[in-house]
């Protein structure tokens, strides 16, 4: 049997399509390469509309034609070998059938795997690609972050509580690049970068395809925790426009449901359009086009400031400070006592994208991807008067302060093109060129640079700084070319084969910075006075830490897959005393693979795999239970390697200048910061399946273990500053001028094991009524010799280790029911978060924090405890036009609510004033800070109602 026919047997696509009357009986079927699909390997069944079950069609020849005669006229359901489907009417309108057998899937036999459908994600009510996930994937994890400048726009996301560049995002089975940033700031995956899924249009999407075990071998090294391939529409869709919008009522969860209490348009929507082309008669060959526009609005939910907002505490008070509300009120357009916008960055974006299919010659040509382009805008912490004394303000130019505004512009581009073709007795060749791209362009508004007020000939302090600047920009290009060859090799009179894949692929990847305006990054020279010299909110990069580095990818692969049928023959009587035979099949698969992969700045490494599979397959059930073992390793992305610059982060109440060293720099050897090693990791899976054919249920249970060792993070704030202005003045770094106060390191070190169970059921009765259930529990540790407080580890406190062992929650699951009738649709979904935790760093605003002092600055959310409950109704008004109202998140809980220091009082024995005013500066930033900034889970806006209407134009 060939490779097409496999692909076909195994990987689980669907088709659908519709013939209408003509006398003929034989069905011939063709694949794309116009070969017919003969083999005593393939099977058919068929299946009536009317009925639930398949039944046996023993009726191909060798010449690969399905025999109908004595069937009902009706619509039929033909399924070739369990999985590859297609819906025919009897009587037949023409005798031939082409099933494109194009093999973008990346499901193999004997691994955990999951799909979720276009109709889930419509159902989803999300807006974006990335939230949709949230509610339909159990082990994916990602959410709006706050106060973490670019973050705050391209979310670090999450596979069963790995890292962001732990799992490969594929569309249409070929890799997609990563962002240009790093992950700078206090969020999860602090000093990794991800890859934006935002940028996708949800309704370019068929279905998502997840792979949960490691996938190194066929797709890359650093695919450890898994597997995402989205893919693209590729069957008839009517053409359609679509618009949804919504709004985040303030109060819902408190009965103050229509109230506004502070600044931000809390309003969320999209406009889109899809369409599809077959290219020729035969409907070989399709283009499907797809675009948004959507816009997400600002959501706050910070609560009143009560601190000092001068430096001198007689000029706090409340007649005092009155001109500096009515200015706030007046100029910036917060509310009351608001001066925060904590919870969600305004994000406007444009995106298409598209997908070709067509045969030419006896080669099968795809091209698909994609542009995007998005413009942010991110609120930071206001800068007060009293940010004097911390070198970000003049108090002559700017006498109340100022609250900056990032804007950051994204675009992004994805393309592939390819062809597959056969190559004689050699197999089947793909041969497919990715090239993607991704660059952010840092705009300030409202920002400062205080050296240019205090820098000659400005000494007298009249002369402002700018408030609007261009701070730089950071971009990532990736090239890769892939070749496969695989090949078939029947034995055992089509019992058994083997399948052996061969690859080649090619990686080029750049990573680069671009110097801001010269305004952005000034410092004075020579002066040792305290002001910090680049823009505030987010520093501009300077030309002393512009780069773009290079490097090229080499990697080799081979995968042998076994299969062996085995066919046993059972019989019974019914109630009718009639004998009745059934046919019981037994599918072993056994798979070995190998890879070598080679960097042009790392050492080549080899990974394998091995992966095996037992099923039954029998008239009412189809069993199976798995286990695999795989190697894979990482080597850090360019980003880690050579990034420099300076990071606004806040270590205390105030930010302070950070500089992040790149690991190849002197600065980095001087204390004694070795290069960078790649990750290495093994990972093994166990699990099963069920599936009931009748009715229609299927149940899946995989657990999986990952040990990740010489994992890269982020050292500790390195806040030696004499040793770093020395070693820096050396080398003209000039750090001590631009007021860094500490440094950070990428470096190798701790080693991670990370537990992972996902539990999936569906039941899909009928169109009415479909139930699907989810669940993940994650358990990320550090290794005992790597924790805090071990003799033989340096370099992470309890901060960053808590970044890796519970800032994640410890489990999700979902219940999600839907259905769809022939004028309603409906959907009813309930999502609980586990349990998640902030804990704080070692030393915080300069007290040392240890022992039970510890508890009263740890913050535990058991966000178990607030299921998000959404709800949809959808009414088709006729054929072409239907409109939906929903409300995600109905009870309109917020995840991660900071404890109050009452609450903390309690808990805490003769609590000092000292701690007190550490506690309400650092976690709740004088009451601004209800709910965290440094954990988030879900309902960050709380209940979020919307409608939306589709049209279809033809």
């Amino acid at each position: 049997m060939k490779m097409k026919q496999i692909r076909c047997c195994w990987l689980g696509m669907c088709f659908s399509l519709s013939v209408a009357a003509q006398s003929s009986k034989i069905l011939t079927i063709f694949d794309e390469y116009n070969d017919t699909l003969k083999s005593p390997f393939v099977e058919y069944k068929l299946k009536h509309e009317a009925e639930n079950a398949f039944q046996d069609c023993n009726c191909n020849d060798s010449l690969g034609r399905v025999h109908l005669e004595h069937l009902h006229s009706g619509v039929y359901t033909l399924r070739i070998e369990q999985k590859c489907v297609r819906d025919i009417q009897i009587p037949l309108e023409k005798d031939t059938l082409v099933v494109n057998l194009h093999p973008k899937s990346i499901f193999e036999a004997g691994e955990p795997s999951h799909i979720i459908t276009a109709e889930q994600l419509a159902l989803s009510g999300k807006n974006t690609l990335e939230e949709a996930l949230v509610y339909l994937l159990p082990s994916f994890y990602a959410s709006w972050q706050i106060t973490a400048d670019k973050s705050e726009m391209f979310t670090p996301t999450s596979m069963k509580g790995m890292g962001p560049d732990q799992f490969l995002v594929l569309i249409n089975g070929k890799r997609r690049h990563s962002t240009s940033i790093l992950h700078l700031n206090g969020t999860f995956g602090r000093g990794t970068v991800s890859n934006d899924l935002v940028n996708i249009p949800l309704n370019a999407v068929k279905s998502i395809e997840i792979k949960t075990a490691a996938a190194c071998v066929w797709h890359g090294s650093d695919a450890i925790a898994g597997v995402i391939n989205i893919q693209l529409q590729d069957k008839p869709i009517p053409a359609t426009i679509g618009v949804q919008g919504g709004f985040y009522p303030s109060g819902f969860g408190s009965g103050k449901w229509w109230t506004k209490e502070d600044f931000g348009n809390e309003t969320e929507g999209k406009i889109y359009l899809q369409s599809f082309h077959y290219l020729d008669k035969a409907q070989k060959g399709f283009l499907s086009l797809n675009a948004d526009f959507l816009h997400l609005g600002h959501i706050n939910r910070s609560e009143d400031y009560y601190g000092d907002i001068y430096k001198q505490g007689d000029r706090n008070s409340i007649a005092a400070t009155n001109p500096f509300w009515t200015h706030l009120h007046d100029n910036i357009g917060f509310k009351d006592k608001k001066v925060l916008m904590a919870g969600r960055a305004a994000i406007q974006q444009a995106s298409a994208y598209f997908n070709l299919e067509t045969p030419i010659n006896k080669a099968y040509f795809y091209a698909f991807g994609g542009v995007s382009y998005k413009i942010g805008n991110i609120v930071g912490l206001y800068t007060f008067p009293k940010s004097e004394s911390a070198g970000t303000l003049n108090p002559a130019a700017t006498p109340y302060g100022y609250s900056t505004h990032l804007n950051p512009k994204s675009s992004d581009y994805y393309l592939t093109v390819g062809a597959k073709l056969k190559v004689g007795v050699l197999g089947n060749l793909d041969i497919s060129h990715s090239v993607g791209a991704q660059a952010v362009h840092n705009h300030l508004e409202n920002s400062f640079n205080v050296d240019l007020s205090y820098a000659a000939p400005f000494k007298d302090n009249t002369i402002q700084s700018p408030t609007n600047f261009y701070a730089g920009s950071n971009y990532y290009r990736q090239q890769t070319t892939d070749i496969q060859l695989h090949k078939l090799y029947p034995i055992a009179k089509g019992k058994a084969h083997f399948e052996m894949t061969t690859g080649i692929s090619l990686r080029s990847e750049t990573f680069g910075t671009v110097a801001g305006e010269q305004s952005a990054y000034y410092f004075t020279p020579n002066d040792m006075t305290r002001h910090q010299g680049s823009t505030q909110k987010l520093p501009s990069f300077h030309p002393d830490d512009v780069i773009e580095r290079n490097r090229n990818n080499y990697g080799a692969f081979t995968q042998i897959k076994w299969v062996n049928r085995d066919t046993f023959y059972n019989y019974y009587y019914d109630e009718h005393n009639k004998l009745i035979w059934d046919t019981l099949h037994f599918i072993n698969h056994l798979t070995i693979g190998g890879r070598f992969e080679t960097f042009t700045n790392y050492y080549g490494y080899p990974i394998f795999k091995i992966a095996g599979s037992h099923t039954y397959l029998g008239v009412q059930n189809e069993v199976e239970v798995r286990l695999s073992w795989n190697q894979g390793f990482r080597t850090p992305s360019l980003h880690q390697i050579y990034f420099s610059g300076l990071s606004a982060q806040y270590r205390t109440t105030d930010p302070s200048l950070v500089y992040i060293a790149s690991n190849e720099s002197i600065l980095a050897r001087a204390f004694k910061i070795q290069q960078l090693e790649p990750e290495k990791a093994k990972t093994w899976n166990v699990g099963g399946s069920w599936r009931n054919k009748a009715n229609q249920l299927e149940f899946k249970i995989d657990y999986s273990n990952t040990t990740v060792y010489n994992r890269i993070i982020f050292s500790s704030f390195e806040d030696d500053t004499n040793k770093i202005f020395t070693v820096s003045q050396t080398f003209g770094l000039h750090l001590k001028e631009r007021d860094v106060t500490a440094v950070l390191f990428f470096k190798n070190l701790p080693t991670t094991t990370t537990h992972s169970v996902d539990i999936s059921f569906q039941w899909k009765q009928n169109p009415l009524f479909q139930w699907v259930l989810g669940f993940n529990w994650n358990q990320t540790k550090l290794a005992a010799t790597t924790k805090f407080g071990q003799k033989n580890f340096t370099g992470l406190d309890r901060q960053e280790t808590s970044r890796y062992e519970s800032i994640i929650p410890n489990f999700k699951g979902f219940i999600l029911l839907h259905g769809r009738s022939k004028k309603i649709t409906y959907k009813l979904q309930t999502t609980l978060f586990g349990q998640n935790a902030f804990i704080p760093p070692d030393i915080l605003n300069g007290v040392p924090v240890s022992g039970e002092r510890l508890l009263y600055a740890k913050q535990v959310f058991n966000n178990q405890n607030q299921p998000i409950i959404d709800i949809e109704l959808g009414y088709f008004i006729n054929t072409k036009s239907k409109i939906t109202i929903g409300c995600n998140n109905l009870w309109g809980f917020k995840s991660n609510e900071n404890q109050t220091w009452d609450d903390i009082e309690v808990r805490m024995k003769n609590a000092t004033p000292l701690e007190k005013e550490i506690w309400i500066a650092s976690v709740q930033r004088h009451g601004t800070l209800k709910y965290s900034d440094q954990v988030q889970t879900f309902g960050v806006g709380g209940a979020f109602i919307y409608i939306k209407w589709t049209y279809n134009l033809f």
